[in-house]
């Protein structure tokens, strides 16, 4: 803080001239103290001295470098100047408080001879709001050798960040653990939802391709199962009397139940899931007889095959018995398809759950759509060119055909599933653009996970296939299913094997764990399902 002395004595240290208003008797002044009209009356005014203009008597004498505005500790604001009342008297730069310099006269600093000794009283000057805006001008000057801070300003922002800070981390680390805790109950949670809405458990995840997963005793990822509503068990236990019955499938609209009748046969009974009206019944047929398919189709091994949620055909007989005949056979549906034949087996077509045939054509051997692609033999009837008289095509689950080649017999094809056929030369063909990717020995398809696994001929190392594509490199020593309660039923013979899940009630697991062995150690590696429903391997005549 800067006194009316210490001004005084910077004016004097840079040799600048200043009148004086100091005496010896002088009286003392009271800090603070109301000014008022006494002796002269006079209202003093304060402006700042004129720097700019040098005495006329002593020229040597120049400006002051310190060009910062000290007399804003004094000076009235800059909007009063042109105030006429607030104009000092003439002569007078500016005026201390009237009572601290009482009956003075002005004198000339020049004369320094003749000013005693000065007797200050320390005051502390009113607080101005134009004042105090005048000294934080000049302090903050680049002139000014120092700089002010205050200090009770930025402790609240520091505070105010720290706890900032401690709260986004709080929430960070809640958000953590109810993730953690979501995580670990995601069987649940999904258990919970598919009773509230009544959707297939296997709905709600996403059925990916293959990703490394952790170690599983089991073997397998096991699906949420649908619960029986209360409304349903009360219809079924009316139906059923005493009769036990035993849930094969809880769909979003229907209940498949069976009973044992003897070693290896059943009887079924399918009920409708809200209320448990029975609309079905089928007897003496084995487990892999009556299943549950996709979109609460059920395929039973009679007439008429296939059957809606409804418990009626899916198909009316009319759509095929004309072109089939009236003995014709469907089986199960694969991909939107089911391969239909007439009774001698010597016919074959593909029909889709509208009643619509694939072809015009009828096949003489044809493959279940057991991948996104098949393939199925014409025999033309060209006897002039009998190298020729089989043509074979390739069709996609799009009802799409397309020609491949011509062919002497249909024996050049050992099998095909999972997007890859295997001809009797050894090559491994990817159907979807018809390259050969490998030249093997043995293939073992797993259908339910889309899955090859086949057996180099040159190395004799084994590679895993996933949709047709390969995953991993023929560099292992066995690539198998993790042997767990779930069994894999194995259908074909010689080089080609098809494998599917067995004795798992619906829904199917998720995913199945595959243990891929080689010399460096092994890997494990999970396989996630196309459907929550089986795969029958019901081979055609």
């Amino acid at each position: 803080m800067y006194t009316a002395r210490s001004v005084i004595d910077i004016a004097e240290k840079d040799g600048d001239r200043l009148h004086s208003f100091m005496q010896e008797d002088s009286p003392s002044y009271t800090p603070n103290e109301e000014v008022g009209d006494e002796d002269n009356g006079t209202t003093l005014a304060q402006e700042p001295t004129d720097w700019e203009t040098p005495d006329s008597d002593n020229p040597s004498v120049s400006p002051p470098p310190f060009s910062v505005p000290l007399s804003a500790y004094y000076c009235r604001p800059s909007h009063l100047q042109d105030d006429p009342a607030m104009i000092p008297p003439e002569g007078e730069a500016f005026a201390p408080p009237p009572k601290m310099f009482q009956n003075r006269v002005w004198e000339d600093l020049t004369q320094e001879a003749a000013v005693p000794p000065a007797k200050l009283n320390v005051y502390q000057p009113r607080q101005a709001a134009w004042a105090h805006t005048g000294r934080m001008e000049a302090q903050t000057s680049p002139e000014c050798q120092y700089q002010v801070e205050v200090r009770s300003e930025k402790a609240p922002a520091r505070r105010h960040k720290r706890r900032t800070g401690r709260r986004i981390l709080a929430a960070v680390c809640a958000l953590a653990v109810l993730a953690g805790g979501a995580y670990l109950s995601r069987d649940w949670i999904l258990q919970q939802i598919a009773l509230l809405t009544g959707a297939e458990p296997v709905n709600a995840y996403q059925q990916g391709e293959t990703g490394a997963s952790p170690v599983s005793a089991k073997g397998y990822d096991p699906a949420p199962a649908t619960r029986l509503g209360r409304k349903a068990q009360q219809g079924i236990a009316a139906i059923s009397g005493t009769l036990q019955l035993e849930p094969v499938a809880v769909t979003a609209d229907n209940v498949l139940a069976r009973t044992p009748v003897s070693e290896g046969l059943y009887d079924y009974y399918l009920f409708a899931g809200a209320d448990g009206r029975l609309l079905g019944y089928f007897d003496g047929l084995s487990a892999a007889d009556c299943i549950a398919q996709p979109n609460d189709i059920f395929y039973v091994n009679q007439a008429p095959y296939l059957l809606n949620e409804q418990g009626k055909a899916l198909i009316r007989p009319a759509a095929y018995e004309q072109a089939a005949g009236k003995d014709a056979v469907l089986g199960p549906l694969a991909n939107g398809w089911s391969v239909i034949h007439n009774a001698q087996g010597t016919r074959f077509n593909y029909i889709n759950a509208q009643g619509e045939m694939l072809s015009t054509l009828w096949f003489c051997r044809a493959f279940p759509f057991w991948g996104d692609h098949t393939l199925a033999y014409v025999d033309t009837g060209n006897l002039a060119k009998p190298q020729e008289r089989f043509a074979l095509y390739v069709l996609s689950k799009d009802g799409r055909m397309d020609f491949w080649r011509h062919a002497a017999d249909t024996d050049e094809v050992v099998d095909t599933a999972c997007d890859l056929a295997l001809l009797s030369t050894g090559e491994l063909v990817r159907l979807s653009d018809r390259i050969t990717v490998a030249e093997v020995e043995e293939v073992a398809a797993y259908l339910d996970c889309n899955a090859v696994v086949a057996k180099e001929r040159e190395s004799g190392q084994y590679g895993l296939f996933v949709s047709g594509e390969q995953h991993y490199d023929f560099a292992y020593e066995q690539i198998a299913p993790i042997a767990c309660e779930i069994e894999w039923a194995q259908g074909g013979e010689g080089s080609w094997k098809n494998h599917a899940v067995t004795g798992a009630p619906y829904p199917q697991p998720l995913s199945h764990y595959f243990r891929l062995k080689r010399a460096q150690g092994e890997e494990q590696v999970a396989l996630s399902t196309t459907s929550c429903c089986p795969v029958l391997m019901k081979e055609s005549p």
